[in-house]
Formats: C-alpha cells, sequence, structure tokens
C-alpha cells in the first residue's frame, strides 16, 4: 500500500504529523513505507495498528517492532 503522495520515497515522521504534534530532532524518524500488517512490516515503516472485523492490530505492534517499523499510528476508542 502506498500512501505517501509525495515525489519522495520516505518522508520524515515531523513532517507527515507536523499539523498535530511536534517531534523533538532526537525523536524523528524516516519513514519509507507504511504497513496495515505485521507480517508485511518492513524496516523504516510506519505501521497502521487499526482495529479489524476479526482482531485488532494493537495486538501486533510488538510483531511490527520486531520486523523494524520506526513509529506506530494506533487506533482507539477512547
Amino acid at each position: 500500500i502506498s500512501m505517501l503522495k509525495t515525489d519522495r520515497n520516505s518522508i520524515l515522521l515531523s513532517e507527515l504529523i507536523a499539523d498535530w504534534i511536534n517531534i523533538p530532532a532526537a525523536y524523528d524518524k524516516l519513514i519509507t513505507g507504511i504497513s496495515l500488517n505485521s507480517r508485511a512490516t518492513k524496516a523504516n515503516d510506519l505501521f497502521f495498528a487499526l482495529p479489524g472485523t476479526q482482531t485488532d492490530g494493537a495486538e501486533f505492534i510488538t510483531n511490527a517492532k520486531n520486523k523494524g517499523a520506526i513509529a506506530v499510528l494506533l487506533h482507539t476508542n477512547n
């Protein structure tokens, strides 16, 4: 899935979420892809942990991290 609509193949996390959160430079990461499936996650991906019809993506955050995800977008019902 390609959701980064830029002329580049990557984007800084700080650029992606600048309208909501200020990321200190020490914590900024270069995102080179996104993943909705922890099994398909690659190094430097942003993992979307979304609720599904059968399971909740939050259950797979550790798997995504172990595969190389550098950031997680977590959906909650709060």
